[in-house]
């Protein structure tokens, strides 16, 4: 018998990009899984992961690690299975 576990829920609650800094924050349903955020669709590429802490995540990039353009959209997955997007960004 094998079990297979449910997709974890996950979304973003506000995605907001300037020169030099891009901070998205979300919600997921499973402390401790880690999530994944790609420019432009789930195989684009990867911009930073971050970790569920207590129902929520934030991923911050800066300076030379946030994306040099506004991203048109970002999709998301977790460890746990959960995916989300495409998410606009403002």
């Amino acid at each position: 018998m094998s079990v297979t576990p449910a997709p974890d829920s996950v979304s973003v609650t506000s995605a907001v990009w300037k020169l030099g800094d891009f901070r998205i924050n979300g919600v997921g349903s499973v402390n401790g899984a880690v999530v994944t955020v790609h420019s432009g669709s789930m195989t684009g590429p990867v911009l930073g992961t971050a970790s569920v802490t207590l129902g929520a995540w934030t991923l911050r990039l800066r300076n030379a690690a946030a994306p040099a353009t506004k991203p048109a959209s970002i999709w998301i997955e977790s460890t746990v299975g959960g995916t989300a997007g495409p998410i606009t960004v403002n």
